[in-house]
């Protein structure tokens, strides 16, 4: 499925639909798609070394540190 050219915009749902078939991963912001860019080993190191120092700072609250691969839908 690609995404409407005459349109640039799209809503999350469209979004969605369209980017579990793409190879590269992609970014969703008010209705615009954005690709990013692969990982190198030291951006993972430093998203890892980020993540344990927050999982530290977070425990036993209640909220949760995700490291990679998870879409959120944040509130306004």
């Amino acid at each position: 499925m690609a995404l409407p050219a005459a349109q640039p915009r799209c809503d999350a749902q469209t979004f969605l639909d369209w980017e579990e078939g793409q190879a590269e991963k992609h970014q969703y912001l008010d209705g615009e798609v954005f690709a990013v860019a692969g990982a190198s080993d030291a951006r993972v190191t430093i998203a890892l070394n980020v993540a344990m120092a927050l999982r530290q700072h977070l425990r036993g609250g209640p909220c949760s540190e995700f490291i990679t691969d998870i879409k959120l839908r944040r509130g306004k």
